[in-house]
């Protein structure tokens, strides 16, 4: 859960949802620009920031002190991962099998920890390894009582439901499904504001909400299957960065230096997103730095000329990369996903998606014993073969058929390009008719224009997340500054 404070003229405030502290007189609801910045450039704010002044996020594992004395605020951390990856980061457990046994123990644990309530407990179902060996621990004690939930659409590029079929016919539970309208997508996205009380730019947050509301009609507490990506190295992005930086390691210091140098100097840097990240790239000195260049979704260099002013993340997980000894590149960028992404981004959207549908959401993947154990072992071990979660695709071996999820991941995905360009359209068109943004004097009308001209015309690799950000931003900025 969410810990947001207020510290400010002696006033200090806390609460588990920012929209709390707007009816408060004493906060001042005022925009703060590195918040703005953070968001643009991932999509999310990361912990501490928030998108208001003197407004923070409690970080994970925190414990926040005040003294009555000085007046002062200090964090303490009680729980530090990169304290348990830097301790184990000599282990190298190496029996496969004992591996796997330990493993499936822990979930089998965290799984029924979780599933103990005076309800009936779901299971958000999506086809893929997570939510598949969640549902399979789970239905092994409480089959009569399980119940799993999914969401479709018409696409049948993005639509899980038939593979998320076949998993609970095999197990033998209960199954329901939605496949969402266009009017469901449409309602959605005028809530979202209000969902999440800080500007969120992921596109699943649609589903992620729908789900939640749909589910909640038959339960009131659901298992989740975030991040077993994170901590397990499934995302196929993972293996993209680390074939690319592997890559430019290979090229020696001196060029590297001198090319990072000459493409600085020029003017391309300063007007081409593509090579204003090469640069990033050939001076970034670890892994965990050149993943979080490559994931920008708008750069520090665009971010400048937008607001004028570069994002800072001091004391944030961006701000503390750890790298580890004997180097274990994988296993650097799920300690940096874990803390940043998983956090900042996938656990706030479920909780703030299930507590607005009067749903309780639970995490067993990331049971603080699971990620303690992970971090023990060696990526060469956890992904044979550079075999994306080969350890939970061998823990789903236990419970189907062997490679019976074995199919190409999907991810919560949307069809956000299609909808933006046909029933959605009408979202791009109120950039223009009714740009909030610009009244803040946050961004130009021009500089909007131009985003919508590359989303057009395709010009960057990820137009459609940027048109999506300003339009997140957009209707952030018309909730909580322009309606009652």
């Amino acid at each position: 859960m969410l810990i947001y404070y207020y510290y400010n003229n002696n006033s200090l405030l806390f609460a588990s949802e920012l929209k709390a502290f707007t009816v408060v007189s004493r906060f001042q609801k005022t925009i703060d620009k590195n918040g703005v910045a953070l968001f643009l450039q991932y999509g999310y704010i990361p912990a501490p920031y928030s998108i208001f002044k003197h407004t923070y996020k409690l970080m994970p594992g925190s414990y926040l002190v005040i003294d009555l004395k000085t007046k002062s605020l200090t964090t303490s951390k009680y729980w530090n991962l990169n304290s348990i990856y830097e301790h184990n980061k000599n282990t190298n457990q190496s029996n496969e099998k004992q591996i796997i046994t330990d493993l499936n123990e822990l979930l089998v644990s965290s799984i029924n920890y979780r599933t103990v309530a005076d309800v009936d407990v779901g299971v958000f179902l999506s086809g893929g390894y997570d939510s598949s060996i969640a549902l399979a621990i789970y239905a092994q004690n409480y089959k009569s009582k399980c119940q799993a939930f999914t969401l479709g659409y018409d696409n049948r590029e993005f639509d899980e439901i038939d593979d998320a079929k076949a998993i609970a016919k095999h197990l033998r539970v209960e199954h329901h499904t939605m496949v969402a309208s266009i009017n469901d997508i449409k309602e959605t996205i005028e809530k979202i504001p209000v969902i999440t009380d800080e500007p969120l730019a992921d596109q699943s947050i649609i589903p992620t909400y729908l789900v939640s509301r749909f589910a909640s009609k038959k339960v009131k507490t659901v298992i989740s299957g975030d991040g077993g990506d994170e901590i397990f190295g499934g995302y196929p992005r993972f293996y993209s960065i680390l074939n690319r930086f592997n890559e430019y390691q290979k090229i020696p210091g001196f060029a590297k230096t001198s090319a990072a140098n000459l493409l600085k100097l020029s003017s391309l840097s300063k007007t081409n997103t593509r090579a204003y990240n090469l640069k990033n790239s050939l001076i970034a000195k670890n892994v965990q730095a050149y993943s979080k260049s490559a994931s920008q979704i708008f750069n520090e260099n665009e971010i400048r000329n937008l607001l004028g002013i570069i994002p800072a993340s001091k004391g944030s997980a961006f701000d503390n990369l750890v790298k580890l000894d004997n180097p274990d590149y994988l296993k650097e960028l799920c300690l940096l996903e874990y803390q940043t992404y998983l956090t900042d981004n996938c656990l706030a959207k479920v909780d703030r998606c299930s507590m607005a549908s009067a749903l309780e959401a639970r995490e067993p993947f990331i049971d603080h014993r699971i990620i303690e154990f992970a971090s023990s072992i060696n990526s060469a071990k956890s992904n044979l073969n550079n075999e994306p979660k080969y350890l939970l695709k061998k823990i789903a071996d236990l419970y189907f058929p062997e490679n019976y999820l074995n199919r190409p991941k999907k991810g919560f995905g949307i069809p956000m390009k299609s909808w933006l360009s046909n029933e959605l359209s009408y979202l791009v068109d109120e950039l223009i008719s009714d740009n909030y943004i610009s009244k803040l004097e946050l961004i130009s009308e021009s500089y909007i224009s131009n985003i919508i001209n590359s989303y057009k015309s395709e010009q960057t690799y990820n137009s459609t997340q940027r048109l999506w950000c300003i339009i997140v931003l957009n209707k952030w900025v018309k909730t909580y500054f322009f309606s009652n």
